[in-house]
């Protein structure tokens, strides 16, 4: 009798925890989620070497949740090693708001290079500035791609050596991101949208992913208690009672 009590109480306990840890794992996923202005070219184009001063490159966020940006550096040789520093400043290029500093001998550029920082909720429509500053050992030397500017009103001016590039940006890409679950879905869903059928798209898609979930829970539920819990073992039931 005590080890059947303990058997449902078991079960019940695995089916409280199917939704909660169903729930932790959406949100874990939700804080994990940036989306990339893809409008912000990542190309090989012009290399640039990184001078004295630096380089400032002056954005305005299109969305808020500012959390990352994405550089595009060109094949540098700094095998005797340098100090690399990215930083994220005001729109003066003054105050620093997040900053990444290394010293490095080797610069990869055959992918990007990364400065996340926790999410800034209210960038939308703000100015920054991002800088770039490499003071080498020896002969080393950083180099940066630059790319045509077709967004001049998001990439407000490139400066590099202190020397105006009118027409030109770096080529980097500034992510976004939200602490809100549900923003960070719909946002989501919006971007799966653009490559489904309208059967998959907005709240058809939103559909089918909770039908999914409710499915699977229910899948886990029947797995826990099988056919023959379910019907209350009423046959053993009588057969004591007969006895």
């Amino acid at each position: 009798m005590m080890s059947r009590i303990l058997i449902h109480i078991t079960r019940a306990a695995l089916i409280v925890s199917i939704p909660v840890l169903l729930w932790l794992a959406v949100s874990h996923l939700s804080q994990s989620l940036i989306f990339p202005d893809t409008r912000f070219a990542l190309e090989k184009d012009d290399k640039v070497k990184i001078g004295m001063g630096g380089v400032e490159q002056r954005f305005r966020a299109r969305e808020n949740g500012l959390t990352k940006i994405d550089i595009l550096f060109g094949g540098s040789k700094v095998k005797d090693g340098g100090d690399l520093s990215i930083a994220l400043r005001d729109e003066r290029c003054e105050t620093i708001l997040t900053e990444r500093k290394e010293f490095v001998t080797s610069i990869n550029s055959g992918d990007t290079t990364a400065l996340s920082f926790a999410a800034i909720p209210d960038s939308s429509g703000k100015n920054f500035c991002l800088t770039i500053h490499f003071e080498p050992k020896g002969e080393s030397e950083a180099t940066v791609f630059v790319v045509e500017n077709t967004i001049p009103e998001e990439k407000i001016s490139l400066r590099i050596s202190m020397k105006d590039r009118p027409g030109q940006s770096l080529a980097f890409r500034p992510f976004y991101g939200s602490t809100s679950l549900e923003q960070n879905f719909s946002e989501l869903n919006r971007r799966i949208s653009h490559y489904k059928p309208w059967f998959l798209k907005h709240h058809f898609l939103s559909a089918c992913f909770i039908f999914g979930s409710g499915a699977s829970i229910l899948f886990l539920i029947l797995a826990i208690f099988p056919r023959k819990c379910l019907t209350h073992d009423s046959n053993g039931d009588t057969t004591r009672r007969s006895s």
